[in-house]
């Protein structure tokens, strides 16, 4: 029932260790959170997931080293040994990591914004080649009385129908 000093002092040992696997467990998963910035149900099942097993891994870890008893030091060395990682080594990698993703999304960026022009460019000309003819027409003479010297909306209305220019038919948004 009761412990040794050198027992406490193992298992808070053993809890610490496990609380910096558990840090160095966490990495990969702040790394795609860093690279892909994902949100909403991603992220809780990603979270759901690490979380669960980091209880059951306690859970079994406090059966094993603490005889089935759960102590609140068990606790306060996990946080210690996530601490011990993430402000020594994972500085580390969280800074390396970032290097490397800024330059390989970089890229990957890069060549997106390249591909989306591409892609831009080939839609709209098939946007305007869905126009129906009777669209583009109106608008390119609406175009020329405006450029006369016509102001407003009803003014290019009253020219078009004074000139004929206007092909009366139902036009829906493309």
């Amino acid at each position: 029932m009761f412990e040794t000093t050198a027992q406490t002092l193992q298992e808070m040992t053993m809890f610490a260790i496990l609380g910096f696997a558990f840090a160095v467990l966490y990495e990969p998963l702040r790394i795609v959170r860093v690279a892909f910035k994902p949100r909403g149900i991603f992220v809780a099942l990603a979270d759901f997931a690490f979380l669960s097993a980091c209880g059951l891994l306690t859970f079994a870890y406090s059966l094993e080293f603490g005889a089935g008893y759960f102590r609140f030091y068990y606790v306060i060395a996990l946080v210690f040994g996530a601490a011990v990682y993430f402000l020594t080594v994972g500085r580390v990698v969280n800074t390396f990591s970032e290097r490397v993703l800024k330059k390989v999304i970089g890229k990957i960026a890069q060549k997106a914004r390249a591909k989306m022009s591409i892609l831009r460019e080939k839609v709209e000309k098939r946007r305007l080649g869905l126009q129906s003819r009777a669209k583009v027409w109106y608008t390119d003479k609406k175009k020329k009385i405006i450029g006369e010297g016509m102001a407003n909306e009803k003014d290019v209305k009253e020219a078009a129908t004074t000139r004929r220019q206007v092909i009366q038919a139902k036009i829906t948004r493309v």
